[in-house]
């Protein structure tokens, strides 16, 4: 298996990992019981996707980024926030 393929693999399986657990997750240490937890949970695994994504990237020498209908409302909310 090639590194590009592995890094593919670890970024699909983190963020499936992370749509699949976030409902799940609780840690016992916080006080909050509903939301700092999940909140570290995203930030890792969307962090572990996305430096696996880029490092992939870079490997390969390509970066792909494909168009969907949800970017626009997506740039626009972003752009309201901001």
């Amino acid at each position: 298996m090639t590194a590009s393929r592995i890094l593919e693999n670890i970024t699909r399986v983190a963020l499936y990992a992370v749509v699949l657990l976030i409902p799940l997750f609780f840690l016992p240490f916080t006080a909050e019981i509903l939301e700092f937890q999940k909140q570290y949970l995203l930030y890792f695994g969307v962090t572990i996707g996305l430096l696996s994504w880029i490092i992939r990237s870079f490997i390969e020498r390509k970066f792909v980024f494909q168009r969907t209908p949800v970017d626009a409302p997506l740039l626009i909310l972003w752009l309201l926030v901001l």
